[in-house]
């Protein structure tokens, strides 16, 4: 039976330059492994920062203990991954979950659904730009629905921001000194989105829409998500037709 978790539902930012570009999210291990890091955190069984050491120690014990109780579809993600090959998310644009304890009821819902997928974006990229209240309602937005490998049901919401002002990379993302992973550790534990700093998990890029195409559509074979027609929109401009079944704009 498919069905939804807590994860299930998502806001995030699709970012074109005006020199053709995008902004892109590599994803640096399978979602099953993150998830296992996360809940040791959770369950205090290991101390952040983590460094490369430590993680292979921990991924030759998910590999011993947790592997053979995944779902197969999430075994073979993981092997995708382990044999260097293209796995689910590899390549992803930033999103995340709203934590509706951060908004009042009577707040506009585009603008909190933006505001969340803006510090997702910041927080995973690396990168930021400048923007007005008054911008977020100018943004297209882009509803995904798709079954995931763990065969629940995924929907997300993307921002279309095209040609962003002052778009520009965090210092901090690129340093991994023990003053700032603490300070990422901490930052997590306050936004209680499992106590990992993001930095261990993703690294941001500015890349050509046409690159990233052929990343999003290889990853298709994997998960319709129909993410590659969201780059689709800015190759095809008028022409732009997604199926309604995986990908539509909202209005």
């Amino acid at each position: 039976m498919i069905q939804r978790n807590k994860y299930s539902t998502s806001y995030g930012l699709v970012v074109k330059t005006s020199s053709g570009q995008v902004v892109m999210i590599h994803r640096k291990m399978p979602y099953c492994f993150q998830n296992y890091l996360i809940q040791l955190l959770k369950n205090k069984r290991i101390e952040p920062p983590f460094d490369l050491e430590k993680i292979s120690v921990l991924q030759d014990e998910f590999e011993n203990h947790i592997y053979p109780t995944l779902h197969p579809n999430l075994q073979d993600d993981y092997d995708r991954y382990k044999a260097k090959l293209a796995y689910e998310d590899e390549w992803d644009f930033p999103h995340g979950q709203m934590d509706k304890r951060r908004f009042k009821k009577d707040d506009d819902p585009r603008f909190k659904w933006f505001r969340v997928a803006y510090q997702e974006f910041e927080e995973e990229s690396g990168y930021r730009f400048a923007y007005q209240p008054s911008d977020v309602a100018q943004y297209p937005l882009i509803k995904l629905e798709f079954t995931g490998l763990d065969q629940c049901i995924y929907t997300q919401y993307f921002f279309i921001v095209e040609h962003p002002k002052h778009l520009r990379r965090n210092t901090y993302f690129d340093n991994y000194s023990p003053f700032q992973s603490q300070a990422a550790y901490r930052m997590a534990l306050e936004r209680n989105i499992g106590s990992i700093d993001d930095r261990m998990v993703y690294r941001g890029y500015l890349i050509k829409i046409e690159e990233a195409l052929k990343y999003l559509t290889r990853q298709q074979e994997m998960k319709k998500d129909g993410k590659d027609q969201v780059l689709l929109y800015f190759l095809e401009g008028d022409k732009w037709n997604p199926p309604d079944s995986i990908c539509y704009l909202e209005k």
